[in-house]
């Protein structure tokens, strides 16, 4: 016996898909009949969408329909804190949060609140201040950065 939902069916939404977000759609696709949909700065060619099947989705689409969200986001400026609380509350209550990739993705403050699950790689605060300035606003440990 398992714990927690079933997977197969249910929806997976990923959030950048490079050479990894490939890789998880595919598997969530064929290993778990999930439906896959993506969000990216830009859409992937119909040949490699159909080879990974999954479907380009606006973010707004992806935060609405996905079961378990996947982010997959390499850390930049732009991809800080690429979800926060505006986006948490977009997303279906009992939704699963992974985080692989960039600490600094989602905000760390109320994801309890919508998420059933979360699975975060790393904490905001293993980011050093030579990578991005770090202030009480935006992390949840200012002073350890």
């Amino acid at each position: 016996m398992f714990v927690g939902p079933d997977i197969h069916g249910a929806t997976l939404g990923i959030l950048g898909m490079g050479r990894i977000g490939q890789a998880i759609a595919r598997r969530g696709a064929l290993g778990f009949g999930m439906r896959v949909i993506y969000h990216n700065r830009s859409r992937l060619a119909p040949e490699l969408e159909a080879n990974v099947h999954a479907s380009y989705v606006d973010k707004a689409t992806l935060l609405k329909e996905a079961d378990h969200l996947v982010l997959v986001l390499p850390y930049s400026p732009s991809s800080h804190h690429a979800i926060g609380a505006a986006e948490l509350e977009q997303m279906k209550p009992g939704a699963t949060l992974t985080n692989i990739r960039a600490a600094a993705s989602w905000t760390t403050q109320r994801w309890r609140r919508r998420c059933a699950r979360a699975a975060l790689r790393l904490p905001d605060w293993t980011f050093s201040r030579a990578s991005r300035p770090c202030t009480p606003s935006c992390c949840r440990y200012p002073t350890w950065c």
